[in-house]
């Protein structure tokens, strides 16, 4: 509403997310983790505005300030320009 200079009742949030009634466990895919413990992946764009730029930052921070090895990260999806 600040940065729009809109009033409340011209605003509307919109949240996306999976249906959590819907997700069940799938099948694992063990090779998927590369031989780690653990797998942390994104899917979807990869544009500027998705953030995928956290997931890269916090993968630095998780395997060089904290010395994890245990876990693979994956990132899946197309670059989307602007």
């Amino acid at each position: 509403m600040t940065r729009g200079q809109r009033r409340q009742d011209e605003v509307t949030v919109v949240r996306t997310g999976p249906d959590a009634e819907k997700l069940r466990r799938g099948s694992t895919y063990p090779e998927c983790r590369r031989g780690r413990c653990h797998l942390a992946a994104y899917i979807g764009v990869m544009g500027p505005q998705d953030g995928v730029d956290y997931v890269l930052r916090a993968a630095d921070v998780i395997v060089h300030e904290f010395g994890r090895t245990d876990i693979a990260f994956t990132l899946m999806g197309n670059r989307r320009l602007l």
